[in-house]
């Protein structure tokens, strides 16, 4: 088992991260708890993968300003069900990325193997925690070095350099999320 601890910078958040693999699955399991001017949050994500990192599901529960919800998703033969009700926009979507937490980078970087100089766009079940939205997002991931990728929102001009480790998990997200301990 890994277990981390990334430290929020932008949305002010420690995150408690553990990772086990058995039966040829990864299994991720989570707790964040952050706050920023008019929030106040504690979220836990428990996400299951293939040993190649593509997702099969995922449960998010969230305390919101006192306010509890549960998202539910299942992915099966490329359709995704969220809270049991299958949504054909997410039709093909491999992965999901949701907003306050680094380790949804990791499961793009893994999965897509890019040698470094490669690039490749992705679409992603975006999950905006501090908003309550869930949306189709669009995502492209250059790889330029080793554990150095570049991430860009394709649909805006964000960009970022992510650095990771061996296992790709994120070190550094400028400005964003830090690795603050590992073992």
């Amino acid at each position: 088992m890994k277990t981390l601890i990334w430290k929020g910078l932008y949305y002010n958040s420690l995150e408690y991260f553990q990772w086990e693999s058995a039966n040829n699955t990864h299994i991720f399991r989570s707790k964040i708890i952050g706050s920023s001017i008019n929030d106040l949050w504690f979220l836990e994500y428990k996400i299951i993968t293939d040993k190649r990192w593509l997702i099969n599901s995922f449960e998010i529960s969230l305390e919101l300003n006192g306010k509890k919800s549960t998202i539910i998703g299942k992915r099966a033969e490329n359709k995704w069900f969220i809270n049991d009700i299958e949504n054909p926009l997410f039709t093909g979507i491999e992965f999901i990325d949701i907003s306050i937490t680094p380790f949804t980078n990791s499961l793009p970087i893994n999965y897509l193997t890019l040698e470094v100089g490669e690039s490749k766009e992705s679409e992603v079940i975006y999950l905006d925690i501090l908003k309550e939205e869930i949306s189709c997002l669009k995502q492209k991931y250059h790889r330029q070095k080793k554990n150095v990728y570049t991430y860009e929102n394709v649909q805006s001009d964000f960009k970022a350099d992510i650095v990771v480790d061996e296992n790709g998990l994120v070190v550094n997200y400028p400005n964003i999320f830090e690795r603050a301990f590992n073992i």
